[in-house]
């Protein structure tokens, strides 16, 4: 009974709807049917077979018994009897569901019974729903620790207040997805820097309103991006980025540092958003020579020992600064799709290595 117990403990409390299809079309508010499982608050009964045997059991609480015990015999069933004085047990008897499933989690989880299971003609399917309704008892949601009722009335008081937050949580009121993208907002409005106004429809947002502030004495982020990608399409700085290539040196960690300091400098975004992103990614077309200058860099970093692989992933701050740039680009690219993409992909491609079969996640 303890591995029972421990089942029923560990259900308390967990949102039990996942279950809810296993029900019959008739079941009822006080009963419900499920095989040939019949449960109520006051009484259980059990009505099956087993090779050579049939049984019918039922199981009723002290207010019940005296009503329904004669009529159940009757009907050819026995009582389940239940002996013992632990003070915890006996509390359960007083309600049958609960009886109902200690005995259902003492026989198909305990292990104790295993050899009557498996001379049933329905073992296979039952080791398969065992399996099923632990997968499933791992994914029940818990519930706040308060009862079924109080949990009704608290959702009834919150649907009806005009001023609760039930409109945020059925996305009535866009409350989170502003909040949301509202540094993203901020970032647009700052890299187009003509002033006007961030105008939000929540009502639980303080200010609805946000004003920006304008400094037309100063160059904007919009105004600046086109003569940054002057001097990246520049023919000149594709022609250095051809000799650097060729340079021969022989501190080849020096070397490959330098080579990935530059190709931050090149291609790191500054403000984040995809306006930037897109123009300045090593994978735009027009961006060929930084994009031939990344692939001889990963080159050089393969080439490179162990130990100074490690060297400049624990010792210099590039390392990660790198990546990050590196990330940021292969994910704005698979966002803005096309030619991006496609050029992203290849890259992908070029340096993907394959993982051993042992290791692979086996998919159905």
């Amino acid at each position: 009974m303890k591995i029972a117990k421990a089942y029923m403990q560990e259900t308390a409390y967990l949102n039990k709807t996942i279950f809810n299809k296993t029900l019959s079309a008739n079941a009822v508010k006080q009963d419900f049917v499920m095989d040939k499982l019949m449960i109520a608050n006051s009484g259980v009964t059990f009505n099956g077979t087993i090779p050579d045997y049939n049984y019918r059991y039922a199981y009723y609480n002290k207010y019940a018994q005296k009503f329904q015990k004669p009529k159940m015999s009757q009907q050819g069933f026995k009582t389940l009897e239940f002996y013992g004085s632990d003070s915890e047990f006996t509390t359960i008897q007083e309600d049958a569901r609960l009886v109902a499933g200690y005995v259902m989690f003492a026989i198909f989880f305990s292990n104790k019974y295993e050899e009557q299971l498996k001379a049933s003609k329905n073992y296979d399917t039952l080791y398969k729903l065992r399996e099923e309704f632990y997968i499933h008892l791992k994914l029940m949601q818990p519930l706040p620790n308060i009862g079924s009722n109080n949990i009704r009335d608290i959702k009834n008081v919150v649907e009806k207040q005009k001023q609760s937050y039930n409109a945020i949580l059925t996305k009535e009121d866009k409350f989170l997805e502003e909040f949301e993208n509202l540094n993203n907002i901020h970032k647009i409005k700052s890299y187009e820097a003509n002033g006007g106004k961030v105008n939000l429809s929540s009502k639980f947002i303080y200010t609805p309103i946000t004003s920006l502030y304008k400094d037309s004495g100063v160059a904007t982020p919009k105004s600046l991006l086109p003569a940054i990608l002057s001097k990246l399409k520049d023919n000149k700085l594709a022609s250095l980025l051809k000799i650097y290539q060729s340079i021969e040196y022989s501190d080849d960690l020096v070397y490959t540092v330098s080579n990935m300091n530059i190709m931050h400098l090149l291609s790191a975004p500054r403000i984040f958003i995809e306006q930037e992103g897109n123009e300045t990614s090593p994978f735009n077309s027009e961006l060929t020579h930084i994009y031939d200058f990344m692939i001889h860099t990963t080159e050089k970093r393969k080439k490179l020992s162990d130990d100074k692989k490690d060297i400049i992933f624990t010792q210099y701050g590039i390392s990660t600064a790198y990546l990050e740039m590196q990330l940021y680009h292969l994910m704005n690219a698979y966002l803005q799709g096309g030619a991006l993409q496609n050029k992203a992909q290849s890259f992908i491609d070029r340096y993907k290595k394959e993982v051993p079969a042992k290791n692979k996640i086996q998919t159905r």
